[in-house]
């Protein structure tokens, strides 16, 4: 009685394994991408909803102008008429 032990996969073992680790990682990847999108979005809106806070605190350290946008060196600033919480 010769038995040898190795820890070698068998034929059906090697594609089981690799359907448990590919099956969970299919269901979820979706669900991260979403995640991650969802993420990118309450970012920008936070980001766009810090813009008027900003440009009001400018305007009253410069003389209720705005600030010169890129492509408007040449234009004078415009008198800021933002929103009024």
């Amino acid at each position: 009685m010769n038995i040898k032990l190795g820890s070698a996969f068998t034929p059906i073992e090697m594609p089981l394994g690799i359907a448990i680790i590919a099956i969970p990682a299919a269901l979820l990847l979706p669900v991260l991408s979403s995640a991650k999108a969802k993420a990118q979005r309450t970012v920008c809106a936070n980001n766009l909803r810090q813009i008027n806070p900003a440009l009001r605190m400018n305007s009253k350290d410069s003389a209720e102008i705005a600030p010169r946008t890129p492509g408007s060196a040449d234009s004078p600033g415009r008198k800021w008429t933002g929103y009024k919480h």
